[in-house]
């Protein structure tokens, strides 16, 4: 229910319906709506911030910003590029994200989502989604023109992207989009979620060493000590005394709770984005300089994270249903195994 009330929310947006009075835009949501997500966001996170007063309107602004702020990343990001076997020559993406026109077909087959997708809607005939890949860069010797020569062992930059992943395709861009700007909202609360799970867990493991450590220290001078550990105690215990005051996130109570929900949601920018960057490439995916004259071709990437995630390379992409790869047997596999 949560990633379909989401979408609904994001999708109404993108078809321009009214906007809630009184806040700005808040990507097309009105006031019931935008109510409505302040509930969904408490059920996903901790239903029990439900006890603190007003909570609903502490979170109704911080909300808004993050749909807005997510509204403008996902409709940022590079696409939609055709990512087919006609285009794989004549397309620098295409060309420098997949090996071959094999392996591009391989990475849409292999992905559940994108079958799922298919298999629901059986007159569609192409998907739209999120592509996403690592980057990597590797310096090595190569050959290159120098002066018009031909001279070995010149250092190059070569690119190549891995672990392609088919982040909530759709039917069409628009729903692609809206699905990836839901997928991009609950990113944002997990993040809280463990962040805060985080919190409670370290405040709670100081709390019960201290308790420990001051209940022997109390032990201690009921009785004779003479090894003198009394002095060793104390200072363990100003020690994590000092680690609890100073730990950077304290939920110690529901309010801190919601505080620490408000500030990511009104902070979005420090936890989710996006950034454009170009790469200029030869047909051998070798990088180089604006100024070099060697015929090469420019890419436009959208570069974006997510929370503690590392940064991935993502583009929007459309692939035609024709091009989906067969199914492998799974039963003749497994014959062909058992008969070697």
């Amino acid at each position: 229910m949560f990633a379909s009330f989401f979408q609904q929310m994001f999708l109404r947006a993108d078809e321009g319906m009214p906007l809630a009075a009184g806040s700005g835009r808040i990507g097309g949501a009105c006031p019931d709506d935008l109510s409505g997500a302040v509930d969904q966001v408490v059920d996903r996170l901790y239903s029990r911030l439900r006890v603190v007063p007003n909570y609903a309107q502490v979170l109704k602004e911080p909300v808004a910003t993050t749909f807005r702020y997510i509204d403008e990343v996902a409709e940022s990001i590079v696409g939609p590029l055709q990512c087919s076997r006609s285009r794989f020559s004549e397309d620098p993406h295409a060309n420098a994200f997949f090996v071959s026109p094999q392996h591009m077909q391989e990475v849409f087959s292999q992905s559940d989502e994108v079958r799922r997708l298919f298999d629901a809607n059986p007159l569609a005939e192409d998907c739209w989604g999120l592509l996403c890949m690592h980057r990597q860069e590797r310096t090595q010797p190569g050959m290159a023109l120098v002066n018009d020569k031909l001279q070995r062992d010149v250092m190059q930059t070569s690119v190549s992207f891995t672990d392609h992943q088919i982040v909530s395709p759709g039917t069409d861009e628009m729903s692609a989009r809206c699905a990836l700007k839901c997928c991009m909202f609950d990113g944002l609360l997990s993040y809280i979620q463990r962040r805060a799970t985080e919190a409670k867990t370290q405040t709670l493991d100081l709390e019960n060493r201290l308790n420990s450590l001051n209940g022997r220290l109390r032990r201690l001078s009921r009785e004779a000590d003479p090894e003198n550990r009394g002095p060793t105690l104390t200072k363990k215990i100003q020690e994590l005394e000092q680690q609890l005051a100073a730990q950077e996130l304290r939920l110690s109570t529901l309010s801190e709770h919601l505080d620490f929900v408000a500030h990511v949601l009104s902070h979005p920018a420090d936890f989710l984005s996006s950034d454009r960057c170009s790469l200029r490439l030869n047909r051998q995916a070798v990088k180089l300089e604006n100024d070099d004259e060697t015929p090469a071709y420019d890419l436009e990437l959208s570069e974006f994270r997510i929370a503690w995630q590392p940064p991935r390379i993502g583009a929007m992409v459309r692939f035609p249903r024709a091009e989906l790869l067969p199914q492998p047997d799974l039963l003749k596999q497994a014959d062909l195994f058992l008969a070697i």
